[in-house]
């Protein structure tokens, strides 16, 4: 997560080309797709993390909002469970696996695309890696 990170950084000041003109970097296609790439694998790595330290941020939920018997009621798995296919539909239509190994054409912001839409596939990308995370840790649990 440190070296997606650092490389996230990095490859955007090289790449900025208004706050930071005095640096006179060349923005090249494969500098672009290495922000891009980094960027994935923070995004992915960044849940992955929060997924493993569920329980702390759950106990704060649970603090504020007292909602944990929504959170452990079955139904709630379910709805998981239907993102979590959601998201693996979204991984494959955005073709996020190109993005993560660098096999990609860059691509632009495409404007005809609702900004809703974009945030609600990540945002279930996002419930699907914390909820993966969560399980494979359980079932790991149950092994030992």
């Amino acid at each position: 997560m440190v070296v997606a990170f650092l490389v996230l950084i990095t490859s955007s000041l090289m790449i900025s080309k208004s706050l930071f003109t005095f640096l006179d970097f060349k923005s090249t296609l494969m500098l672009r797709q290495l922000h891009t790439t980094s960027a994935y694998w923070f995004f992915i790595l960044g849940f992955i993390h929060l997924g493993i330290h569920w329980h702390r941020f759950s106990a704060l939920l649970q603090k504020k909002f007292r909602i944990h018997a929504l959170l452990s009621h079955p139904l709630a798995t379910f709805i998981a469970l239907l993102i979590v296919l959601y998201a693996g539909f979204i991984f494959i239509q955005r073709d996020i696996a190109s993005k993560l190994f660098m096999t990609f054409a860059f691509e632009f912001w495409d404007t005809e695309q609702s900004i809703w839409s974009v945030a609600l596939d990540y945002m279930s990308m996002s419930i699907a890696l914390i909820f993966l995370t969560r399980s494979f840790l359980k079932f790991q649990k149950l092994l030992r």
